[in-house]
């Protein structure tokens, strides 16, 4: 941690310069701490099973491979958007996934359970939304068991 000790007399003011030095320092400390969290808590984000699973099952999809074109990349997570939740306590994740590819750009929407906090993901369902299209293709959807029908399961 960088800490600045500056010795002066009350009734001596500090020099703009050394108040600019200041400043400027300060400014990149903070630039550099803000960068280093986004990056980690991003880093987080992809680590989960959910979001490996669902690009898995989004590049076995041949159709949203064609609409995509390859290769296809993906983008930082928005985490400012209100869509993207995960709840380890609830057992809940979902999350836009923005993609690149060499036709067209698009977000991939995932929602994935898990019974208890520790337990695998389970991806539910997942889908493909081009930029600029009302249009949604799935990607993938888990089948209802006659479990998850008994148990009032809608998805």
């Amino acid at each position: 941690m960088l800490t600045l000790y500056i010795h002066c007399r009350a009734d001596m003011p500090l020099p703009l310069k050394t108040l600019r030095s200041i400043a400027v320092i300060t400014g990149f400390a903070t630039l550099g701490g803000a960068t280093f969290f986004y990056k980690k808590i991003q880093d987080n984000l992809i680590s989960g099973t959910y979001y490996s699973t669902s690009l898995m099952l989004l590049k076995e999809h041949e159709y949203a491979k064609e609409l995509l074109g390859h290769p296809i990349k993906t983008k930082f997570i928005d985490l400012g958007d209100q869509f993207n939740v995960i709840d380890g306590e609830k057992g809940v994740a979902q999350l836009a996934i923005p993609l690149r590819g060499k036709k067209q750009n698009g977000t991939l929407y995932t929602w994935s359970t898990r019974t208890e906090p520790g337990a695998d993901w389970t991806v539910e369902k997942v889908e493909l939304q081009l930029k600029g299209s009302p249009r949604v293709e799935t990607v993938y959807r888990k089948e209802r068991t006659q479990v998850n029908a008994e148990q009032g399961d809608s998805r």
